[in-house]
């Protein structure tokens, strides 16, 4: 979800105790526009939640590792479009 009201600055299940959590700075060519939080639960599930600065958020909840992979590598083409490199 995209937008300057959207919210989603943390993962609504953060305080959930069955998954474990890290989170990284988010961004592309070495621009920082974000956080990145993975979790996995102890059921093998995976999580992530990329809280975008003052533009929004992306995330999954809960699914299974293949469907994590997936979503990945969907994820991790998001570009910030503000840096040099991003605008030509």
């Amino acid at each position: 979800m995209l937008g300057p009201m959207v919210g989603g600055r943390a993962p609504r299940d953060l305080a959930n105790t069955v998954i474990h959590w890290t989170t990284t700075k988010w961004g592309c060519h070495g621009a920082e526009w974000g956080d990145d939080s993975r979790g996995i639960g102890t059921d093998g599930r995976e999580w992530r939640h990329i809280a975008i600065t003052l533009s929004g958020f992306a995330e999954y909840d809960g699914v299974p590792p293949k469907a994590a992979d997936y979503f990945d590598k969907n994820l991790d083409t998001m570009c910030c479009r503000r840096c040099a490199y991003c605008s030509k």
